[in-house]
C-alpha cells in the first residue's frame, strides 16, 4: 500500500497547460524532466510515483484530458490507503461539522467551548461528554477547527476560521509596523524591534476589540505561548509585557559578537539535513531558552537579545553565560 512505500503527506506533481508547452516541446517529456529534477531531494519520498501533464482547456468537455482522468483515479487510490479513509464517522459528527460551517458562512470566527457543546448536544444528538471531546479532537486533527484543552483558558475557545487566527497573530508577528498611528505607538513598536519586548498597551491597540474580550484575549495569548511565539516578560507596573524574539531587528555590536571567539570551551553546533535553519525556528528556540533559564536561574540577569543572537547570563557572579547564534545553515550554542 501507498503508506508503506511513501511518506505522508503524499504529493502529486501536476504540470498544467500541456496545450501550450514551453518552446513547443513535448509536454510529457518536459513534465518528466521536472519530475526527474526533484528526485534525490529530501522531500522526494513524498512524491507520487509519476507526474501528470494536463490540458486545462478540455475541462468539462466530452473529450476530457486523459491525464486528468488518470490523476483522478490515482488520487482516489491513494486516498483509500490513508489512515482515516477506512474509519467509520458517525452521521451526527458530520452534522456537527455542517452546523459549524453554517456559522463560518455567517462570518463567525470563533465560538466558546460551551456554545460548541450546546450545538452538539441540542442539534446533533450528542449527549456524551467523552464523545464530544473525541469529536473536537478529531476535527482539530483534521484542521477543521482549532481547539486546545491544555489549560482552562485554552479550553474555552473553539476557532472556526483558521485564517482569522493567522491574521490575528500577524498583527503581532510582522516585520512592518501594523496600525501604529501616532508617535506614542510608533515608539512602542520601535521598542519591540529593539528589545523584543511588546507592551500590552500596543497589543491592545493592534488587537482592538479583541483586547476588551478578556477571555478571548487570554486564550489567544496562550495559543501564541503554546507555539513559542511570545512569552510573558517581567514588568514593574500593571501593564504586562511580552517577549517576541521574532520581532527583534537590531544586531549586536562587534564587541558582543566578539565574545564567541573568546570562549574557552568548544561550541555545540545544531545542523539540519536541509543545510538551512528552518524559518522562525531560532526565535522560538530563544523564547524557550529564556523560559528555561528563568526557571533554572531565577536570579540571573536579563538576557541580551538581538536578531539571530542571544546571550543568557546564567551565572553573572561567576561570569558564566550561554550564547546562541543563528547562522544561515546551523545554530551555534556557545558556553562562555
Amino acid at each position: 500500500p501507498y503508506t508503506t512505500l511513501f511518506r505522508s503527506p503524499p504529493v502529486f506533481l501536476v504540470c498544467t497547460h500541456a496545450d501550450q508547452a514551453y518552446g513547443d516541446q513535448d509536454p510529457a517529456s518536459l513534465a518528466a524532466s521536472i519530475f526527474g529534477s526533484l528526485q534525490g531531494k529530501l522531500y522526494s519520498s513524498h512524491l507520487f510515483k509519476s507526474v501528470f501533464a494536463v490540458d486545462n482547456t478540455k475541462a468539462g468537455s466530452k473529450h476530457e484530458c486523459p491525464e486528468v482522468k488518470r490523476l483522478r483515479r490515482e488520487i482516489l487510490s491513494v486516498a483509500e490507503e490513508l489512515p482515516h479513509a477506512k474509519e467509520d464517522i458517525p452521521l451526527k459528527w458530520l452534522k456537527f461539522e455542517k452546523e459549524l460551517r453554517l456559522r463560518i458562512n455567517e462570518g463567525i470566527k470563533w465560538i466558546t467551548f460551551e456554545d460548541a457543546k450546546q450545538i452538539a448536544f441540542e442539534k446533533c444528538h450528542i449527549s456524551d461528554e467523552l464523545e464530544f471531546t473525541t469529536l473536537l479532537n478529531f476535527l482539530h486533527d483534521q484542521r477543521i477547527v482549532i481547539h486546545f484543552c491544555d489549560t482552562p483558558s485554552l479550553n474555552k475557545m473553539v476557532v472556526l476560521d483558521m485564517q482569522w487566527l493567522i491574521d490575528v497573530f500577524k498583527k503581532v508577528i510582522t516585520v512592518e509596523p501594523y496600525g501604529v498611528e501616532g508617535s506614542h505607538y510608533r515608539d512602542l513598536w520601535l521598542k519591540v524591534e529593539k528589545t523584543g519586548r511588546l507592551d500590552e498597551e500596543l497589543l491592545a491597540h493592534v488587537w482592538g476589540a479583541l483586547y476588551q474580550q478578556r477571555e478571548v484575549f487570554e486564550s489567544l495569548i496562550q495559543i501564541m505561548e503554546k507555539f513559542s511565539l511570545m512569552g510573558e516578560w517581567p514588568s514593574s507596573n500593571d501593564r504586562k509585557q511580552y517577549l517576541v524574539p521574532s520581532m527583534l531587528m537590531s544586531y549586536p555590536s562587534e564587541d558582543v559578537v566578539g565574545l564567541v571567539a573568546t570562549s574557552r570551551l568548544p561550541s555545540l553546533y545544531i545542523s539540519f539535513h536541509s543545510r538551512q535553519v528552518p524559518t522562525s525556528l531560532f526565535p522560538r528556540m530563544v523564547l524557550q531558552f529564556y523560559q528555561w533559564c528563568s526557571e533554572e536561574w531565577p536570579n540571573s540577569c536579563q538576557p541580551q537579545l538581538y536578531r539571530n543572537f542571544a546571550r543568557f547570563l546564567v551565572l553573572p557572579k561567576e561570569g558564566c553565560s550561554i550564547i546562541l547564534v543563528c547562522h544561515s545553515s546551523f545554530i551555534e550554542v556557545v558556553p562562555h
